[in-house]
C-alpha cells in the first residue's frame, strides 16, 4: 500500500505493537493514551516507536520540548477546557520561565 506511517492506537498488547514494529518497514507511530511521559520516552528509546503522541502534557506545557530537556515539572493539564469554550487552556499555561519567576 506504500503508506508513509502506520498510527497504533496501544490497546495493552506490548507482544502485538512488537511485531508490528518489526514488521512495518517505514515510521511507526504510537499512541499510548493516558501513559505517562516517560513510558512513551522509552518507547521511542527501545526503538518500538519512531513517534510518540504527548497530547495533553503538550496543551498543558507550551514548552514541552524545554521542559523535557530540562528534566523540569510539567503543568497539570486541564480536561475541563479542552477543545472548547474560551481561550482558557489553551493561552494561559505558564512557561517554565514564568512560573519560576
Amino acid at each position: 500500500m506504500n503508506l508513509a506511517y502506520l498510527h497504533v492506537i496501544h490497546a495493552g498488547d506490548e507482544d502485538l505493537v512488537a511485531r508490528l514494529r518489526r514488521e512495518w518497514p517505514t515510521a511507526l507511530l504510537l499512541n499510548r493514551a493516558g501513559a505517562p511521559l516517560e513510558a512513551r520516552i522509552a518507547d521511542l528509546d527501545a526503538g518500538l516507536a519512531d513517534v510518540v503522541t504527548v497530547a495533553a502534557a503538550a496543551l498543558a506545557n507550551p514548552d514541552l520540548p524545554a521542559r523535557l530537556q530540562a528534566n523540569a515539572p510539567l503543568n497539570a493539564a486541564d480536561p475541563a477546557t479542552f477543545y472548547g469554550g474560551d481561550h482558557t487552556g489553551y493561552t494561559d499555561y505558564p512557561t517554565l520561565d514564568a512560573a519560576q519567576k
